[in-house]
């Protein structure tokens, strides 16, 4: 399976290593929501307020950690984990400074578990896997009834969640460090960045055997990749002769000396600016004013009129009047630079297209301009994170490519990530990417615009009637209609649902309509769609229902059923009858097993039926590359390799529409009737 570096599942419940009659071992709240650590500002408990500064290095530890954290008692067990999220979601709002108490109590949680004790653990478990497995062929022998072997099967799950539990304590100290370092690396300052390079190195010491492994090798290079992005936006902005201030000697998130302090650092820099105080003073004293009155002193002032009485003969030569006819041929010349200056009027009245116009305000967005797009220029990229101002934070846009099109148009491509994760666990942020096109015309006129999002996001866009919130929106195109001067917006969700909208070129939204709110389920006429037609035959599915989803009945949650390992189910029901099964599990397809990581395939998905049980549309992403089989025409099985992504969506007539992706981004597109016969692959 892919690799399983969160403690606890969404709902914030746990497995714990007690006996399976209480609860099944199932604990609903390990937490208590205690203080952390450093808040707690009493001796009683052994600890104390945190310095402001504080280091990462685990080997000195002081005596206020010699306390165990005892996984087993779920009151006292501080999670590591716990802090992980926290540290993640702080650093996602306001940047990897902020984040770096809650990674030290992560380290320090995850350093404070007593490994003998798990060593012990472990074995035990092992060895009750064992003893699990003997019983299950002795009672298939000895005849057992299906009840009781399925008791015996439950608790093989049970031990196995145990299995894992117990491996991530193992790793904690290893995956502490790492979160750390990939957050501080991906988004720290330079200081932070050194740090993370520090913790990176006290993973690797700590478990050599991790650099090995492919999702950690994934991680690390994102991280850096990020941080080069930004270097290079930050060298972009700045002249090539610019010089920030001298760097600070000591790095303020490790401790500090008594004599270590950061004013005599300062001082330095003080008396440079005097100096250049006065240079600015020394040119104004240059030129002495008290000179030139000298010569106004002398009273030789009257002689001097005296004496010009006689050149006032000469004066009448030196009258430049004569001069004054070619001075009235350059307005003669003036004339004939007027019309060059009428020339430029005539393209003038065509202006570019202010794009600002567009520009969300706060977290409200026009149809036109949705996240992504419309809080930024044409054109525009950046590594590091670009404030929303109350909308959505994005993390970085680049672009892919700018070319010119056979009308003369340019065509900005884009990709991007945007900033609305929920939790962050060794760097699997959960964040939304997104690939957009933009066209300007040679005129600077936005001319269109088509932004699809990987998966969907939920935002609030202006209408002719108010704000209104669109939730699970997949894909926007925006094109300009030449007639009316307006920008036609269409909005398309991954429930089905579809609005359009128009909006004149002033940024005023002047119509919006619910095109479809859900896929006509409920319309006569429509073709039933039960998910009785796209079941699978062996290791051959219906896109529709891709594995993860197909295998199992549309609800079902469980542990391993021959196809899947697990799956965790969250049920909804809207108000229009439909109800919506989202999906959390594992593919059970593994062949080999490393560092507790086995090679299952780790999954998200979701389905949405109506309420006589028709398909709608669904939705899966793989953790990791999956060859697939799929139903073709005519009912012939055809091959999909390294699969990533299948999403299904009904069309108005009753039919459907499917798109496989796959690692390299090439997509296939498969149409099939409601009765799940494929008409067409391509």
């Amino acid at each position: 399976m892919a690799p399983q570096f969160e403690l606890i599942d969404p709902r914030g419940q746990n497995y714990d290593l007690q006996p399976p009659v209480s609860n099944n071992g199932l604990v609903t709240q390990v937490f208590d929501g205690r203080q952390p650590l450093w808040e707690r500002n009493t001796r009683t408990v052994g600890y104390e307020t945190q310095p402001q500064y504080f280091q990462f290095d685990g080997s000195s530890r002081d005596s206020r950690l010699d306390k165990p954290n005892d996984y087993r008692n779920p009151q006292t067990f501080d999670n590591p984990y716990l802090h992980l999220q926290n540290a993640h979601a702080k650093a996602s709002k306001y940047g990897a400074e902020s984040a770096v108490r809650d990674y030290q109590s992560a380290i320090i949680a995850a350093d404070r578990i007593d490994q003998r004790q798990v060593a012990r653990d472990m074995q035990n478990n092992e060895r009750a896997i064992e003893d699990n497995v003997a019983r299950l062929l002795r009672s298939g022998r000895m005849g057992a009834s299906r009840e009781q072997i399925q008791a015996i099967k439950d608790e093989r799950d049970e031990l196995e969640r145990e299995k894992q539990f117990l491996d991530n304590m193992r790793m904690a100290p290893t995956y502490a460090r790492a979160n750390a370092a990939f957050c501080f690396i991906s988004k720290g300052n330079d200081q932070l960045f050194r740090v993370g390079e520090n913790l990176l190195n006290e993973a690797l010491q700590l478990n050599p055997e991790i650099e090995g492994n492919y999702y950690f090798k994934e991680h690390r290079d994102r991280a850096y990749n990020n941080h080069n992005r930004r270097m290079a936006e930050a060298q972009r902005r700045y002249p090539p002769g610019y010089q920030p201030l001298p760097a600070q000697s000591s790095n303020p998130y490790e401790l500090q000396g008594t004599n270590d302090s950061q004013p005599p650092q300062r001082q330095p820099v003080i008396p440079q600016r005097p100096p250049e105080r006065q240079n600015p003073q020394n040119p104004q004293r240059r030129p002495e004013r008290p000179n030139p009155q000298i010569p106004k002193s002398p009273p030789e002032q009257p002689d001097l009129r005296k004496t010009p009485e006689k050149p006032n003969t000469q004066t009448p030569p030196e009258q430049p009047r004569t001069q004054r006819p070619p001075e009235q041929n350059p307005p003669a010349q003036r004339p004939p630079e007027r019309p060059p200056a009428n020339n430029p009027e005539t393209p003038q009245p065509v202006k570019p297209f202010n794009t600002a116009l567009l520009a969300p305000t706060g977290d409200l967005y026009s149809p036109a301009g949705p996240p992504g797009l419309g809080e930024s220029a044409p054109g525009e990229t950046f590594s590091s994170e670009k404030d929303g101002k109350g909308g959505w934070d994005i993390d970085w846009r680049e672009l892919s490519s700018k070319k010119t099109d056979a009308q003369g148009n340019t065509v900005y491509s884009y990709k991007g990530e945007i900033d609305d994760s929920n939790g962050w666990v060794l760097g699997l942020d959960g964040d939304t990417n997104f690939t957009a096109e933009e066209v300007v015309s040679a005129s600077g006129q936005l001319v269109r615009r088509v932004m699809t999002y990987d998966g969907s996001l939920t935002y609030k866009v202006k209408t002719d009637n108010g704000p209104r919130e669109i939730k699970d929106v997949h894909k926007i195109t925006t094109t300009l209609d030449e007639t009316t001067k307006k920008f036609a917006t269409e909005i398309e969700c991954s429930d089905g649902a579809i609005y359009k909208a128009e909006t004149d070129l002033t940024g005023k939204v002047t119509k919006f309509t619910e095109v479809q709110t859900k896929v006509n389920s409920e319309a006569p006429g429509v073709k039933q769609a039960n998910v009785g037609n796209f079941s699978n035959s062996g290791d051959v599915y219906h896109v529709a229902r891709p594995i993860g989803i197909g295998g199992a009945a549309p609800g079902w949650a469980g542990g391993d059923n021959d196809v899947l390992d697990y799956r965790k189910t969250q049920m909804t029901r809207s108000s229009n009858g439909n109800v919506t099964y989202k999906y959390e599990g594992e593919v059970e397809d593994s062949s080999g097993w490393t560092l507790g990581m086995n090679g299952d395939t780790n999954f998200e998905g979701q389905e949405i039926l109506d309420g006589n049980n028709n398909l709608v549309s669904s939705f899966i992403k793989y953790g990791s590359a999956k060859d697939m089989k799929f139903v073709g025409v005519g009912g012939q099985p055809f091959s999909i390799s390294n699969v990533v992504e299948v999403r299904t969506g009904r069309e108005a007539d009753g039919n459907f529409t499917s798109t496989v992706k796959d690692s390299k981004g090439t997509v296939w597109t498969i149409k099939f009737n409601a009765d799940g016969t494929v008409t067409e692959v391509k």
